[in-house]
């Protein structure tokens, strides 16, 4: 089974001028989010629901000048999860293992062509810390059919 969770990103930007004394000038501005897909295994089904709380709290953060949270989720069948379903061609879902109740984190980078050109990876401890960054180039960038299909949608022409 895999959840599938929308985060929202914003930015204060009235605290860019704050001085740090009395209360922070707001002007919050949306900045996008991320798709989190988080792989729940069958014999975590029984567990998933406070393993995919866990997750929500490490997600959510919030702070003077920056907030994401948790903007919506879903539960989906593995046989029934198509990843184009749930993010647009130019986005790239974070997926999640859980490993030794940490959240290990993989993260595909697109070139300006769509196509997977690097891996970055990191682990995001149940406190929200994010550890161990890695970026991995890919020699050959990695055309997915999927993303070719929409973004030639988008001009109303068929992939080849």
């Amino acid at each position: 089974m895999k959840a599938v969770i929308q985060t929202q990103q914003k930015e204060n930007y009235g605290a860019h001028d704050w001085d740090g004394k009395g209360e922070c000038p707001e002007y919050w501005k949306f900045k996008g989010g991320n798709v989190f897909i988080l792989d729940l295994q069958l014999e975590d089904a029984i567990e998933g629901i406070d393993l995919f709380h866990k997750f929500e709290r490490a997600v959510n953060f919030a702070d003077e000048y920056y907030e994401e949270y948790v903007l919506s989720h879903k539960f989906i069948k593995d046989e029934a999860f198509v990843e184009s379903d749930h993010m647009e061609h130019w986005e790239s879902a974070i997926y999640v293992d859980v490993v030794d109740g940490a959240f290990k984190c993989e993260r595909n980078s697109l070139n300006y062509q769509s196509e997977v050109c690097a891996v970055r990876r990191w682990t995001l401890d149940p406190s929200g810390i994010q550890l161990d960054h890695s970026y991995e180039e890919i020699e050959e960038p990695v055309v997915e059919e999927w993303r070719v299909k929409a973004e030639m949608a988008l001009y109303g022409e068929e992939s080849a």
